[in-house]
């Protein structure tokens, strides 16, 4: 009975299969190596020592039907590497989930596209965790976009001088962000908006210094638990690189060093030397943020018209089902598609923003040189300014004295002649300097003016006829944080700042284990192809002994 050297065949075949698969997972190494070195030894040895069997199969009937077989097999081998081939060359991916979950949000392009300085970025991560696999994915699309930036992953448990260098006292995970003698560091949160964050503070150089003007009510930026806070929007601000300082204008003025100042819905009106102070401000450059609430701060309300802005004693109301957030309440405004003008703060935008109970904001009738005046948020056709919204016997429908759809409720004014804005001066000279205490007598307009007040153009402002929309209650709501992001990136010129922001992953992902992630790579790479190939060896000895 002769050796059963045939069993070389199939053997060297399934090393080769092993080979092929682990190169193309693994990308080589000493033991893919030797799958391939034995695998073809083992058909080197087979035709040696087989070689009349292999001959005489090759002139059977049965050869020569196969041959055909075995061709179309071949074709289909090369065909693969090919693709494969070039795959490697030209590499791309295509995001198919429902909310893009793998597709980077349009800021965080911006601001990959932006980076002028070399990054590192150490990832301090469990080999092959979940969390490590789900940020280099993450950095490797930033990467997409910039050459500043590259990654190290650190498992802290086998490198622990490194990780004792960079304090990492937990292997749950820790991101470092080096460039030159700068650092940020994430901890918990590695998500795209935590990073890019990180990104803007690392490269930005410098914080920018908001102001937060306080005394009338105004929204505390400090409060993070009532739902008309803003605490959770300054804290955006601060992962931004911003300074958020409180600035009390009764008794200091306006800082010159704000580099913006936001009024962020004061219940109470502002008085007439305080209004003058804002004049000022604008005056010399300074730009502000005014977020005024429907019926309140009447009298700042009416100033605003010096700037060339109108802003109405009303609230807008829609009567477009598909234009509102809450069905049965026609003020709980959704603004999308049409509502945005080209201007950087609202144009990139894709999803919605809502407001709730919105005064309409539109340019001044007339023309006003020297101040450029556009907006860029409007409600539909279908809506209008009731002014009689007070009054619960008042039906609430549009007539010819109220302002019809679309209605504006933002707008941005930018100063190219500051003599457009008329300041009053004090009627005597300040007793003590600028943000050392009250200044001049009560009755004096303009006791909170710089005595060397120096007008130049630059100004800018944006009045928002809402305050609510970046409250602590309704932020999170469609783009309502880009919006009111972007309006304070556009008065400080920070362009790289401009844009939709990633969304917070609710997804769940699916996350294995080392172990579980091995037996898949069996079963789909080594498992099946040696079933197929057992069956054809069955097949074969079948047709040649039965």
């Amino acid at each position: 009975m002769r050796a059963p050297y045939w069993v070389l065949g199939p053997a060297g075949a399934i090393l080769l299969i092993a080979f092929g698969s682990a190169w193309l997972v693994l990308g080589g190494g000493p033991a893919v190596t030797g799958l391939g070195v034995a695998g073809g030894l083992c058909l080197v040895a087979w035709a040696w020592l087989d070689g009349d069997r292999i001959t005489a199969f090759s002139e059977s009937r049965g050869a020569r039907h196969g041959s055909g077989a075995l061709l179309v097999s071949a074709l289909g081998a090369m065909v693969g590497v090919l693709a494969y081939a070039v795959a490697i060359d030209h590499d791309h991916t295509w995001d198919l989930t429902q909310d893009r979950r793998h597709t980077l949000a349009d800021q965080s392009v911006v601001v990959a596209a932006g980076l002028d300085r070399d990054i590192k970025v150490y990832a301090f991560f469990r080999e092959a965790s979940a969390e490590e696999k789900a940020f280099v994915g993450l950095v490797d699309r930033l990467r997409e976009h910039t050459g500043h930036l590259t990654v190290e992953l650190v498992d802290p448990l086998r490198n622990p001088l490194m990780a004792e260098q960079y304090a990492i006292t937990t292997d749950n995970g820790t991101v470092v962000l080096v460039s030159g003698d700068d650092r940020q560091r994430l901890e918990a949160d590695f998500s795209e908006e935590a990073l890019v964050a990180a990104l803007v503070r690392l490269s930005s150089g410098a914080s920018h210094r908001i102001c937060w003007a306080t005394g009338h009510g105004e929204a505390g930026a400090d409060d993070d638990y009532e739902p008309t806070g803003y605490g959770a929007a300054v804290i955006k601000l601060e992962h931004h690189n911003y300074e958020v300082v409180p600035q009390a204008i009764l008794t200091d003025g306006i800082d010159r060093g704000c580099e913006a100042l936001v009024v962020a819905g004061p219940s109470s009106d502002w008085l007439p030397r305080e209004r003058e102070a804002l004049a000022a401000y604008v005056a010399e450059g300074g730009r502000a943020l005014v977020l005024i609430e429907a019926g309140a701060a009447s009298e700042l309300a009416v100033d605003l018209g010096r700037y060339g802005v109108d802003v109405r004693d009303d609230v807008v109301l829609e009567s477009d089902p598909s234009r509102l957030i809450a069905q049965g309440d026609p003020s709980f405004l959704a603004f999308y598609g049409d509502a945005y003008a080209l201007h950087p703060i609202v144009r990139d935008l894709q999803g919605m923003v809502g407001m709730r109970s919105v005064r309409s904001v539109g340019p001044a009738e007339g023309e006003r040189p020297g101040l450029v005046v556009q907006e860029i948020l409007s409600t539909s056709a279908s809506s209008w300014g009731e002014t009689g919204w007070r009054d619960p016997a008042v039906e609430l429908i549009a007539d010819g004295a109220e302002r019809v759809g679309p209605v504006p409720v933002m707008v941005v004014v930018e100063v190219t002649d500051p003599a457009a804005i008329e300041v009053a001066r004090s009627a005597a000279a300040p007793a003590v300097a600028m943000g050392e205490g009250v200044l001049g007598a009560s009755g004096d307009e303009g006791a909170l003016v710089p005595a060397d007040l120096a007008p130049e153009a630059g100004g800018r402002l944006v009045v928002v006829g809402d305050a609510d929309f970046a409250s602590n209650q309704l932020i999170s709501v469609g783009n309502n944080q880009d919006v009111f992001l972007n309006a304070v990136a556009w008065l400080v010129d920070e362009a790289d700042q401009l844009g939709e922001r990633p969304e917070a992953d609710d997804a769940q992902a699916l996350s294995l284990t080392v172990a579980q992630e091995v037996l898949m790579w069996l079963v789909s790479v080594l498992l099946v192809p040696l079933v197929a190939v057992v069956a054809a060896i069955i097949v074969m000895v079948r047709r040649r002994f039965l």
